[in-house]
């Protein structure tokens, strides 16, 4: 009965995993409610039963006698996860690394389409299975693994007695009840800071919305609690009001952007794609950016306010572009004059 029940349960949870792994990685490559939004599901759902299966995993008291080849399948599981937890560790690292600290903001999302905020669900439900694996482990070779520890203790016994005496070191009895306990604790210790820190941060949220949260927005669009420019105003805040112009002109408005925030590195990239009576001239390819240079009159679209202390390094282009164009979207910003928020006309 206890095997029985054993197998019930593991199978929910890897279950669990599996579905949690699938989404979390899905919406990584897309957005945060992306499956809410498509199958009208709460995909942590998901996550929760995970947690849940792996509590009743830890409770699990009942002896468990499994057969050998379901032992070598448990085994062959709990190292392939110990595998891909530490790549996922590794990988959510490089990632965050590369996002925030050697390349810019949006970088990885720019490259791969991937959000590293959102990924890091997908490593907190591996590291998750990993915990309840190393448990399986420890729970159902019990037997074995005591019977290895003590071949390992008599056969060093001689040198461990001799090495204790002279450093007088005193080892603690440490059962793997004992171990099963202090996973237990830690387990619903940070099972509880997990509940808490969500509550706080989708309070958090909720009244201040994060650019990975702003797609929900579609959510109320659909549902006609906002209308398409409330939506476009919290989807492109800084760019909202170009928008809103370009909406409002009867023939079609030239705009020119040297601003690297719009071109490549953040969300009012996609701007453009609510333009009605107005184009971006050089995004397409950003090569054609060189033929507005020395221009007598341009309107141009800035999400970057002049900065009076940005120094000219002469960065070359070719391998510093991003600093190149920051430059030059500041020498022309700080000489223009703002007609709504994000648009300027420079004359020379």
């Amino acid at each position: 009965m206890a095997n029985k029940f054993f197998n019930i349960l593991a199978i929910l949870f890897y279950f669990a995993v599996t579905t949690s792994l699938a989404i979390f990685i899905i919406e990584s490559f897309t957005y945060s409610g992306f499956l809410l939004k498509h199958i009208n599901i709460d995909v942590y759902i998901f996550q929760y039963l995970t947690i849940i299966f792996g509590i009743f995993a830890l409770l699990f008291k009942s002896n468990i006698n499994l057969a050998k080849y379901q032992f070598l399948i448990l085994k062959k599981i709990f190292l392939i996860n110990l595998i891909i937890c530490i790549t996922l560790i590794t990988f959510e690292i490089l990632i965050n690394v590369l996002d925030s600290l050697i390349m810019y903001p949006n970088f990885v999302f720019s490259i791969i389409h991937l959000q590293p905020k959102l990924f890091g669900n997908v490593v907190f439900v591996s590291l998750i299975s990993l915990v309840v694996n190393t448990f399986f482990i420890f729970r159902v070779g019990e037997t074995k693994l005591n019977s290895l520890i003590n071949k390992i203790k008599n056969r060093f016994k001689s040198v461990r007695i001799y090495l204790f005496k002279w450093f007088h070191i005193i080892i603690p009895r440490f059962s793997f009840r004992q171990f099963r306990y202090f996973v237990l604790i830690i387990y619903t210790f940070s099972f509880v800071g997990y509940l808490v820190y969500s509550s706080v941060d989708f309070v958090k949220k909720f009244y201040k919305v994060d650019l990975l949260y702003r797609q929900q927005n579609e959510l109320k669009y659909f549902s006609g609690e906002i209308n398409i420019y409330d939506w476009i105003k919290e989807f492109l805040p800084k760019t909202s009001d170009v928008i809103l112009w370009c909406d409002r002109q009867t023939s079609p408005i030239k705009l020119v952007t040297f601003d690297p925030e719009i071109i490549w590195m953040s969300y009012d990239a996609l701007s453009r794609v609510f333009l009605t009576n107005c184009y971006y001239a050089n995004i397409d390819p950003v090569s054609k950016s060189y033929d507005y240079f020395d221009k007598d009159e341009l309107l141009l679209v800035s999400v970057s306010k002049c900065d009076p202390y940005i120094v000219d390094t002469h960065p070359d282009p070719k391998l510093k572009i991003i600093e190149y164009f920051k430059i030059i979207n500041n020498e022309y910003i700080c000489k223009s004059d703002e007609i709504v928020p994000g648009l300027y006309l420079y004359k020379k």
